[in-house]
């Protein structure tokens, strides 16, 4: 109950920007002349002002519902409505084509049916166990296998 309390309560507490206009009019009017938020949080702590506000805080503000509003987001550098993740792994290209994947072989070859298939795997080895590779051939059908220690 009390933690159920607490959370009530801090949601129902305004954000900063909002509480205090004196401080909204004074970073809204420096996002409007192109300044970022990176650059207005430690401007007012140089300035040395009472009143301050971290660059999260005006980020939040402008994802916010009177922030989407306004359209303040129209004023970052990079005119994005939804914020980036910080720290998000780019979506790399696959290293081979999806229609060469080994789920689309035919149907003889993946059920061992037909004579003749044959699989292939090359192994390398660290460079502190030396230069060598190892390549192994296995027959599909009897699983004849043929391994083959290669110099790289």
């Amino acid at each position: 109950m009390a933690a159920y309390q607490r959370t009530q309560q801090r949601r129902s507490t305004r954000r900063k920007l909002i509480r205090r206009p004196d401080l909204y009019r004074r970073v809204i009017e420096r996002i409007k002349q192109g300044w970022t938020p990176k650059q207005v949080g430690p401007r007012m702590i140089h300035e040395g002002a009472k009143l301050r506000v971290c660059q999260e805080t005006i980020y939040r503000y402008i994802s916010s519902k009177e922030g989407m509003a306004q359209e303040l987001w129209w004023y970052l550098p990079e005119h994005r409505k939804a914020r980036r993740p910080r720290r998000a792994r780019k979506h790399l290209q696959p290293k081979f084509d999806r229609d060469v994947s080994i789920l689309f072989r035919p149907d003889d070859v993946a059920h061992r049916r037909q004579f003749g298939h044959w699989e292939c795997d090359l192994i390398l080895f660290k460079q502190k166990l030396g230069q060598s590779n190892v390549t192994s051939l296995v027959k599909r059908v009897s699983r004849f296998t043929v391994i083959l220690k290669r110099p790289a």
